[in-house]
């Protein structure tokens, strides 16, 4: 028997066998590729690691619009608090209120004031005024047409000593007031405040001949930037590099010296995303970079954090060619902070040295010990001077009901001792 011609397949077969041969190949090929995208996509999402922090979270109930902790040194906050046992009230400024000092190292709390809210801070003596304040039925003139004035009554002025105590400077007459921090601006402008009557502020200029219209539409129609300008006591103005509607904000980074001019996410609005603009867009940049003004008016560039996408952390769309990418951006020692909302709630991350972090954050006065920072909305935020605590005010995950408003809480966070 010839055994080669019997095991040799015919051309038909031949020509068979060599498509399932093929088909063999391309399943293989289909296969290996899916395994490699997504092993790639299970090595991008191991990217982001979850990463305790030194946290003191001290069951401080607080006011959602009054209660903006400030920092006295690199452990000591003092913040407005609601008093034990009340129910928040509306107007939420007529609440019974005191203020609270807080000890992150000692993870420590005392109420310094009894009866009363912090009316001003001063950032560069670190002295405060508090007072029992209550609003009226008769305008303020100072804040707006449709603002209440506010009527103080023990109003005194306080700072904290070097061992930590609560000491009264002075206490005011009646009928005494606080400082009124606002710049004589003219009525119309737009004008963005720095925190500090030192520290000026920036505005919109409007040149001689021009008016604020006009000079809107010429930014619609051509591209020209608004003019931003920085006004302080005592120099003179500044020309900054910026058109004047990508400005939202004045946060004094202490441990740089400098301000961050914007937080928010680019990607949200019209101003500050091309794809969203219904200006003609002529910046070198398709989202607006995140802004740091030093004090001799130079202006350093973030840009967008496009790392994010490379992290895999989604965008929630917003129509129009917009996004939402995350909540706010703000500028820490270690590296940068980013809030981020997920569906159910919001988390922290932090982006050092090209690695993303997802901040695992330690409850220490209820019974969930662990959780993915506190999943509800954050109101007031404040850095550290040293640039690595963080306090904030927010709603607790547990309180998300028809009385949210009555249920926010104060936690502080240590982002320089993440073990990074």
């Amino acid at each position: 028997m010839n055994i080669r011609s019997f095991t040799r397949p015919s051309g038909q077969l031949r020509c068979l066998f060599r498509l399932v041969g093929q088909f063999t190949r391309l399943i293989a090929t289909l296969f290996i590729g899916c395994a490699v995208i997504t092993g790639c996509q299970a090595e991008n999402s191991s990217k982001i690691k979850d990463l305790p922090v030194d946290t003191f979270d001290p069951d401080l109930k607080v006011m959602e619009s009054y209660s903006i902790p400030y920092w006295i040194t690199n452990d000591l906050v003092v913040v407005s608090a609601m008093q034990k046992g009340v129910k928040l009230t509306f107007p939420e400024a007529n609440t019974p209120a005191r203020v609270v000092l807080l000890n992150f190292k000692t993870k420590s709390m005392e109420t310094i004031v009894e009866d009363g809210s912090i009316v001003y801070f001063d950032r560069y003596s670190k002295k405060f005024m508090t007072a029992i304040r209550r609003l009226s039925d008769l305008p303020d003139s100072r804040q707006g047409a449709s603002a209440k004035k506010a009527i103080y009554s023990n109003l005194k002025e306080m700072h904290i000593n070097a061992e930590g105590k609560a000491v009264v400077d002075r206490e005011l007459p009646e009928g005494s007031e606080p400082p009124n921090t606002r710049p004589d601006v003219a009525f119309g402008s737009i004008w963005q405040p720095l925190g500090h009557p030192k520290d000026g502020y920036l505005i919109q200029q409007i040149k001689e001949g021009d008016t604020l219209q006009s000079q809107e539409d010429r930014h619609r129609r051509l591209g020209e930037p608004l003019p931003t300008v920085w006004i302080r006591p005592d120099q003179p103005p500044v020309n900054l590099p910026m058109s004047f509607d990508e400005v939202t904000d004045g946060e004094y980074l202490e441990f740089l010296d400098k301000f961050q001019l914007n937080r928010a996410d680019s990607a949200m609005g019209s101003d500050t995303n091309q794809a969203m603009s219904v200006t003609r867009w002529s910046r070198p940049y398709s989202l607006t970079p995140y802004r740091l003004l030093s004090k001799d008016g130079q202006v350093e560039e973030i840009p967008y954090p496009d790392f994010i996408q490379k992290f895999g952390l989604k965008e929630r769309s917003a129509g129009d060619g917009g996004g939402f990418n995350f909540s706010f951006l703000l500028v820490t020692r270690p590296g940068l902070l980013i809030n981020k909302f997920i569906p159910g709630g919001d988390d922290f991350f932090l982006y050092e040295h090209s690695k993303l972090f997802r901040l695992i954050i330690h409850r220490t006065a209820v019974t969930s010990p662990l959780f993915r920072s506190h999943p509800t909305r954050i109101m007031f935020h404040a850095l550290s001077p040293d640039g690595c605590k963080l306090a904030y005010t927010h709603l607790r995950d547990s309180n998300v009901s028809a009385t949210w408003a009555s249920n926010f809480y104060l936690t502080i966070i240590n982002l320089c001792t993440t073990g990074s």
